[in-house]
């Protein structure tokens, strides 16, 4: 099978991708064409909403994506200033075939400063968006099918034992698999520094900094809201 290299590397909002890999084979990156929406964008016009955190909140979700002969799906879920980014890859093209799960909390969201954005995908316009802290809150991995879990457990991959459908603890881990070296994962309380901005009823995530510095730019990633 060929490497599920996006694995294990977050968007934390999450996250280009260091991925955990299955055989060694590195997937492209996500290049996404944003089209205009059709429902009203009022709610999400960043310049009017009273408190930038509020915009937020709720559960966003990508389309589910083709990514070097498997699929992807992010889902970034928003509660008050805590949050939680799923990433997971699939067999299918309806993303039903479920094959691995990675999990990372945030706490401690806290909105700053108003920024001018750029995108990663030139045909987008710089807009303006916002700049926000995060703590990190753990990361956990799934394995979600039998034939996937014997390769796991014989690469001794995180130095974990793994269990079919369990998530297991990989905060502050070194994990090395076939074909991607090392991954660090980074412990709890780290804060990160990323930003956000909206195209339409589009949400769009920075690439979390943890040096403390904000970057100007966001992922050609889009989600919306569920």
């Amino acid at each position: 099978m060929k490497a599920l290299q996006r694995f294990f590397k977050a968007l934390t909002i999450a996250s280009t991708a260091l991925l955990l890999g299955l055989a060694g084979c590195a997937l492209p990156e996500l290049e996404e064409n944003v089209t205009a929406a059709d429902t009203d964008s009022a709610e999400y016009s960043p310049e009017k909403a009273p408190d930038p955190l509020t915009l937020l909140q709720g559960t966003w979700s990508t389309n589910c994506k083709l990514m070097g002969g498997l699929y992807e799906l992010w889902t970034y879920s928003v509660s008050g200033t805590d949050a939680t980014q799923e990433f997971s890859v699939y067999a299918d093209a309806s993303c039903q075939t479920l094959l691995v799960t990675r999990s990372e909390s945030h706490h401690e969201i806290s909105v700053g400063d108003e920024m001018t954005i750029s995108f990663e995908d030139s045909s987008l316009a710089d807009t303006r968006g916002y700049r926000f802290t995060s703590r990190t809150g753990g990361a956990t991995a799934t394995v979600n099918r039998a034939d996937l879990l014997q390769m796991f457990n014989d690469e001794s991959v995180c130095g974990i034992s793994w269990g079919i459908n369990v998530a297991h603890d990989v905060s502050g881990k070194s994990c090395t698999s076939t074909g991607m070296g090392s991954v660090n994962f980074l412990p709890n309380d780290q804060t990160g520094y990323s930003n956000f901005s909206f195209v339409e009823d589009k949400l769009y995530l920075g690439y979390p900094r943890y040096d403390g510095v904000f970057k100007d730019s966001v992922w050609a990633r889009s989600y919306k809201k569920q």
